[in-house]
């Protein structure tokens, strides 16, 4: 069962990959929406509430690590993006580095430990991260040394967590969201601006760090399997709490939502862990 899945999920990501890398236009799009901040919000949630703890936690950590540092170098390099008239997609802001391919490079090396008996999967991680960085050249809104720089801060990002990791959840959430959250200030206030994800990247870091506490008393239900019931029930509360930051936008607004996505997401599994036992 797990083997026919994980064989679907490689030949999409191939697929994907393969149109874009073809010159899809349209195929183009829908990869750099999948691999926005809000797709990688959405997986990061999945992963956490309905499969494994840690690896959640890891993966959201190093997606605002990734974003953190990649709109930090944006603000202090300010290198141009290709002439807007040959853009064939909007974007925003300076062009080195991609922090569509920082996003996706952090979502495949974090989450490779739990592909090592999975080949398959890894092979769907690369195949995506590959596309989604791909789209950006064929969206024509990056040069390819930006393609570059981003997925190269990614993996930087994703092995900072892992070495992190070492040291418990809490701690790796306080280290890469209080990280995270302090280089996407310095980017506003090099850049005394705030745009795309700059304020929700901030958000989530200070909810991230702000959750460890908590999630310091409930460690069992963090790191451990739950219920397929509890399961759910982390989802719809996590679902509820992160909805806010896909329609929100730049500024206090934007800050607010990711404070809500990343104090609230962590805390999901341990309140449904709870209501589990007590219900039961």
């Amino acid at each position: 069962m797990r083997g026919s899945a994980d064989a679907i999920i490689a030949l999409l990501a191939v697929a994907e990959l393969a149109s874009v890398a073809g010159g899809c236009v349209e195929c183009a799009r829908l990869s750099s929406a999948v691999g926005s901040s809000t797709g990688n919000i959405a997986l990061a949630v999945l992963v956490y509430t309905m499969f494994s703890g840690p690896a959640g936690a890891r993966l959201a950590a190093s997606l605002v690590l990734a974003a953190g540092a990649s709109h930090a170098l944006k603000a202090l390099l300010d290198m141009p993006r290709p002439p807007p008239e040959e853009w064939l997609a909007p974007a925003v802001g300076a062009g080195m580095p991609s922090g569509h391919a920082a996003g996706a490079a952090a979502l495949a090396v974090s989450l490779a430990p739990w592909t090592r008996d999975r080949p398959l999967l890894a092979v769907a991680l690369v195949a995506h991260a590959a596309a989604v960085s791909a789209s950006r050249l064929t969206l024509r809104v990056h040069y390819p040394a930006d393609v570059v720089g981003g997925a190269l801060v990614g993996v930087a990002a994703a092995l900072l967590v892992h070495a992190a990791a070492r040291r418990g959840v809490p701690a790796l959430l306080v280290a890469a969201g209080s990280t995270g959250s302090a280089l996407a200030a310095l980017a506003y206030a090099v850049d005394n601006s705030v745009y795309g994800d700059l304020s929700l990247v901030a958000g989530a870091g200070l909810g991230l760090a702000a959750s460890a506490p908590l999630l310091a008393r409930a460690l069992a239900c963090v790191e451990g399997g739950l219920q397929a019931r509890a399961r759910l029930a982390a989802l719809a509360v996590s679902v509820a709490a992160s909805a806010p930051s896909a329609a929100a936008e730049a500024g206090l607004d934007g800050l607010l939502a990711g404070l809500a996505a990343g104090l609230l997401v962590p805390l999901s599994r341990p309140l449904a862990c709870r209501l589990a036992r007590a219900a039961g």
